[in-house]
């Protein structure tokens, strides 16, 4: 009787990875332990403008992703789209906690 090995499949590539962001001292750390950069193996769209990039950013948390415009200097909650916590967006947009978290944060 002749045994036959099969040949070792290599371990799948996982679908994206997240990576913690680095301290930044423009953001506060709570901010930061909440950022996240997904790397995906290929383009992936962004949810805000559908951009397609390898590399997006994302929250723990659910927040808010503005579109930058001209001389945009300020962000409001009422002018940004809300997404659910680990919604890849990609670097082209300002994100923010949602109102409960800052709240929560910062009160």
């Amino acid at each position: 009787m002749s045994t036959t090995t099969q040949p070792k499949k290599a371990p799948a590539k996982p679908a994206c990875r997240y990576l913690p962001a680095k301290p930044n001292p423009m953001f506060p750390p709570e901010l930061t332990a909440l950022l996240r950069f997904v790397r995906f193996p290929k383009h992936f769209p962004c949810a805000l403008c559908g951009a397609k990039k390898r590399t997006h950013w994302t929250m723990l948390c659910e927040f808010i992703a503005h579109n930058p415009g001209p001389n945009t200097f300020s962000l409001s909650a009422a002018t940004g789209t809300a997404f659910p916590a680990l919604t890849p967006v990609c670097s082209d947009h300002f994100m923010q906690p949602a109102e409960a978290i800052r709240r929560a944060l910062w009160t």
